[in-house]
């Protein structure tokens, strides 16, 4: 088996694994895409009600306290869902650097392989040039001692 053949099966892993690596990139940009999203809900969900909120009407104490209350969990989510943004970015980050390490060595792979099939095939051109000169002279000897006799 040839080195650029061997060096084929190699680059059929770095494949698999560069696909493997661009499917969990594009979950974890999903994700946070998704995740995202949650985060603008939430967020025009609090700024709504806090509009409302602050728009003078006749409430009893314990309906302002209700809706002071409803106001702080819900700045208390949009929180929380900031931090599970912040940790989703970080991992669609290291997942696209693991795509782009992937990418990058499955392309060496195959500037590899087009190089060592460029030498095999300079060195088989080689060899079949020193066959017809080597025939070529053998030839010409034939011919001349035919000649001489």
């Amino acid at each position: 088996m040839s080195r650029a053949k061997r060096l084929s099966l190699v680059l059929d892993i770095a494949e698999r694994a560069e696909n493997k690596a661009a499917e969990a990139f594009e979950m974890a940009r999903r994700l946070l895409q998704e995740d995202q999203d949650k985060l603008a809900d939430l967020q025009r969900y609090y700024a709504d009600y806090e509009q409302s909120f602050s728009q003078p009407t006749l409430l009893r104490a314990q309906d302002i306290m209700q809706q002071r209350s409803f106001l702080q969990r819900l700045a208390e989510a949009v929180r929380q869902q900031e931090q599970i943004v912040e940790r989703r970015g970080s991992i669609a980050e290291s997942k696209q650097k693991d795509w782009r390490t992937a990418h990058l060595k499955r392309r060496a792979l195959q500037e590899l392989i087009e190089r060592v099939r460029a030498d095999e095939q300079k060195v088989l051109t080689r060899k079949e040039q020193k066959m017809l000169d080597e025939w070529f002279s053998q030839s010409a000897l034939r011919r001349a001692e035919n000649g001489q006799s």
